[in-house]
């Protein structure tokens, strides 16, 4: 992976944007989950949060640690494990 000075390069980000719409976490492995939290963290995407409690969050990854992501939505901060996540989408 291409990174200089904590920015991603151009083609990281492009590659990115042609994600498709809707990721289905059960189908990434751990670390996969991780670089794409980071890399919507680093880049201030705007995503889409399904959580297994059948509620949806649409907001920035404000910060993350460990087995959990902090997550900025409407003004509030919300904490979201890890393990709680079902579908993660990048909002355009």
């Amino acid at each position: 992976m291409a990174k200089w000075m904590g920015f991603f390069l151009s083609e990281h980000t492009t590659a990115l944007h042609s994600m498709t719409e809707n990721v289905s976490v059960q189908s990434l492995g751990a670390s996969s989950l991780l670089l794409l939290i980071s890399q919507a963290f680093l880049n201030d995407f705007t995503v889409e949060i399904f959580t297994h409690n059948n509620k949806s969050y649409v907001g920035t990854i404000y910060d993350f640690f460990e087995d959990k992501i902090y997550f900025e939505s409407d003004g509030q901060m919300i904490e979201i494990k890890f393990d709680n996540i079902l579908n993660i989408n990048l909002m355009e």
